[in-house]
């Protein structure tokens, strides 16, 4: 109902952005004075770069870029990010495809330490190695680190099923990430079944960081899980509904 959605949203109002033709996939996220848009722009050379533009005082940024490539995953389910994590420190990530397996591909990671005016090389939160599925990422804040939590399917052996259990269940995992890399002891394993291909997503709370997904039980019964982050470790998760 519009006359309803105006009493506590307002007036919708329209305006142009940086994105070029043929953009795709964008991904908002906040600032403590505006928002960072990001999406991925079709290249001349058949790939995608990954750029992103500031939303402040009523105006955008020109457009910045992560990075870019021809390998790419590129989906519009599981799609890349760029988050401010403080005013200086962003996180960005992206998808690439590894040969053979349309679901085979690993998370990348880059880390910025000027606003995204400059990026550091990329490296994955995950070092399994296996030719199998890893994304729906989220990117915060956890005790004072910049992080990462993603699905992972190093257990799956490069399957993909959403209808019922393949060869082993998809997992969510998390990592602590530094500027070359994880982490000595980053890594951590925060639920060993959980859906195949639903986002994930993360809130930073006065108690520190919550990360919410879709849980997945033996019945195949699926529902949206909460667990927070204590002490360097994930508490039980607890489902929403």
């Amino acid at each position: 109902n519009s006359d309803r959605t105006e009493e506590w949203l307002g007036n919708v109002t329209d305006f142009a952005n940086h994105a070029g033709s043929g953009s795709r996939y964008p991904h908002l996220a906040t600032t403590a004075d505006g928002a960072v848009l990001s999406w991925l722009q079709p290249t001349a050379a058949g790939g995608f770069a990954l750029q992103h533009s500031s939303w402040r005082a009523g105006a955008w940024s020109p457009v910045g870029n992560v990075a870019s490539g021809d390998g790419w995953f590129v989906n519009w389910a599981d799609f890349p990010s760029v988050v401010p994590l403080s005013p200086r420190t962003w996180a960005a990530h992206w998808l690439e495809q590894r040969p053979g397996n349309v679901y085979a591909y690993d998370v990348l990671i880059a880390l910025s330490d000027d606003a995204g005016a400059t990026w550091s090389a990329p490296f994955s939160p995950h070092d399994d190695g296996t030719p199998t599925e890893h994304g729906f990422v989220s990117l915060f804040v956890g005790d004072g680190q910049a992080m990462s939590a993603w699905l992972d399917g190093r257990h799956t052996a490069g399957g993909h099923d959403h209808a019922a259990g393949g060869s082993g269940a998809m997992t969510l995992r998390s990592a602590v990430l530094g500027a070359n890399g994880v982490q000595a002891g980053g890594g951590l394993e925060v639920d060993e079944r959980v859906c195949d291909c639903c986002q994930t997503d993360a809130a930073v709370t006065d108690d520190g960081p919550v990360l919410v997904y879709r849980d997945r039980n033996l019945g195949e019964v699926r529902d949206i899980a909460l667990t927070r982050l204590q002490a360097g470790e994930w508490s039980d998760p607890v489902h929403v509904n």
